[in-house]
């Protein structure tokens, strides 16, 4: 029977020496590991760290109890711009050790960003250059955000369900057009219609509903077993792509078999599928090929697959370091990408008995 249980993450534990008690690394709301001592078997939990650190889930203590041995993890991403004649040279924008994990174009032709590393899961904005970053709306842990017309919009979760929220263009005027287990919305080119996934149900759908809200109407289902990664509507409005994972029940292998599918907007067959593809896929400018992240020499880089088939086209050069969200601009002339690093120290804590 359990004695502790938490909505979030819960790592190993680490049994004390006198075994009245353990240690475990738990995920507060914005994802950060911190040290907790749960009593046994009361079940009460009390948090031995109070600072920043993000800890990772592995542990040790010394037999008497004294010194906890804990690793700390840092990660960081900032935004960087290439211009879409010379793709090879990324210019960063923006510095520190923010976490920015999602970018895209917003209104005013400025961008909307998001920041991992924010315990309310904000979005904010900013200029082209980095520059008069701003909190774009008061919505909390907000994901997906995508121009629509004279709108914003994004997922919005809310206790134990996500919403698709509606802002006007200066984040005012929330509207609630879908909730339920939404994912990844995409928008028309002339800003009426919203597609998007719903996961929860089996098999997942895709779906469009009118920027208006209303009854949404079943576009597609998604084969196989889920979907892993984004939907994403071509620039002409008459295709949508996705990768989803294959339902493989008999085979022995731990290795996922995903498919990234090209499907026409008001459903039927698909048009194309390529194979070995996951993650978060977009249109190329143009529409001529789907961009998504595969890695080279184990650096995630930028690769371009042409709808017509044939070789990928490898679209940065990273030396190494880890990458996050990339987004064309709307006009198609410039890439940008957001790109960090993860760093690992270990972290003694002493005195603890």
């Amino acid at each position: 029977m359990p004695f502790y249980s938490s909505a979030d993450g819960i790592g190993p534990p680490v049994w004390l020496n006198d075994g009245k008690a353990m240690l475990v690394v738990l995920d507060d709301k914005a994802g950060r590991g911190r040290i907790w001592e749960i009593s046994y078997p009361q079940g009460q939990a009390h948090p031995v760290t109070h600072d920043l650190e993000d800890y990772d889930v592995s542990l040790g203590a010394t037999r008497d109890a004294k010194t906890i041995a804990a690793v700390s993890v840092t990660e960081t991403a900032n935004l960087y711009v290439a211009q879409t004649a010379d793709l090879s040279h990324l210019h960063q924008i923006t510095f520190g050790d923010q976490l920015i994990d999602y970018v895209t174009s917003g209104p005013n032709d400025r961008l909307l960003i998001h920041s991992a590393e924010n315990p309310d899961g904000e979005l904010w904005n900013m200029n082209g250059d980095g520059s008069q970053t701003a909190l774009f709306t008061k919505h909390r842990n907000v994901g997906f955000p995508s121009l629509c017309g004279s709108f914003v919009l994004f997922v919005a979760r809310e206790k134990e369900t996500e919403e698709l929220i509606r802002v006007d263009s200066d984040g005012l005027n929330p509207k609630k057009l879908a909730s339920g287990n939404v994912w990844s919305p995409s928008c028309s080119p002339d800003g009426r219609f919203i597609f998007y996934a719903d996961l929860s149900t089996r098999p997942q759908r895709i779906l469009r509903i009118s920027i208006d809200g209303g009854q949404p109407a079943e576009i597609a289902k998604v084969p196989g077993k889920w979907m892993v990664g984004s939907l994403s509507l071509s620039q002409n409005g008459k295709m949508l792509a996705y990768p989803y994972q294959e339902d493989q029940p008999n085979s022995s292998s731990n290795q996922l078999s995903c498919v990234l599918v090209v499907i026409p907007s008001d459903g039927g067959t698909p048009i194309k599928t390529f194979p070995n593809v996951l993650g978060y896929v977009r249109w190329a400018p143009g529409g001529g090929g789907l961009d998504y992240y595969d890695l080279r020499d184990v650096v995630p880089q930028i690769m371009e697959q042409p709808l017509a088939g044939g070789p990928l086209r490898q679209l940065t050069k990273f030396s190494g370091g880890r990458s996050g969200g990339f987004q064309w601009s709307l006009d198609g002339k410039q890439l940008y990408v957001t790109h960090g690093e993860l760093k690992s120290n270990v972290v003694l804590i002493t005195n603890f008995r």
